[in-house]
């Protein structure tokens, strides 16, 4: 339901277990963000998780929620960065490379503990 009327979304949300992550990483530059959460914000976040697995809040569009808007929308519901309106989400955060700055600005100033793998030197990879 979306605002009272029943939408077809083209979207999904899902969760995948570490080792299969972990096995499809292999190979992949990535880096990880440990943030901490208090119990009420983990209550929040499985929640949201539970939530938006049975009925997602938003479609996915090319110019519209996509992956790191999405994944803003979920960190503002925590109160780990500040709430913007949709529309502020989308267009801030279009690019997961502009979530990802963000994200690693919080880290170092709130020392969030981060993982790196650098993944195959044959492969270019963005420059950040």
């Amino acid at each position: 339901m979306y605002l009272g009327i029943e939408k077809n979304f083209h979207s999904h949300f899902f969760s995948q277990g570490m080792p299969e992550w972990m096995g499809d990483s292999v190979g992949m530059k990535y880096i990880t963000v440990t943030i901490p959460l208090t119990w009420v914000q983990y209550q929040r976040i499985d929640s949201i998780h539970k939530a938006y697995q049975n009925t997602p809040p938003y479609d996915y569009a090319f110019v519209g929620m996509r992956c790191a808007a999405a994944t803003y929308d979920i960190l503002s519901q925590l109160k780990l960065v500040s709430n913007r309106g949709r529309y502020g989400m989308v267009t801030r955060y279009f690019y997961p490379k502009l979530l990802r700055k963000r994200i690693l600005k919080l880290a170092a100033e709130r020392k969030y503990v981060i993982h790196q793998q650098s993944g195959r030197i044959t492969r270019k990879w963005e420059k950040d």
